[in-house]
């Protein structure tokens, strides 16, 4: 049997992170893509310039990392290759 326990969202909070995950996936891209930092940023940073809970960015780079836009090593987090290539085309 499962217990609802402290650190486990309830289920209206885990609905609107589960929304809110484009849209910050969307802003991580734009800034690791912006030039700054030379593109290397850190889970911190990112959650001080990302307007989001740290639990949703936190889920927004495991998405983008397994979606192969990102490489997550400890603190740091930087745009792929293919990310950085589809941004030079403006796809």
């Amino acid at each position: 049997m499962h217990r609802e326990g402290i650190d486990s969202p309830r289920a209206d909070e885990h609905a609107t992170n589960d929304h809110d995950h484009p849209v910050t996936e969307a802003a991580i891209m734009a800034l690791l893509l912006s030039g700054g930092h030379a593109g290397i940023w850190t889970r911190a940073e990112i959650e001080l310039e990302v307007s989001a809970s740290p639990l949703n960015v936190q889920d927004a780079l495991f998405a983008l990392q397994a979606s192969g836009l990102v490489h997550l090593h400890d603190d740091l987090v930087m745009p792929t290759r293919a990310a950085q290539r589809m941004d030079d085309l403006e796809l």
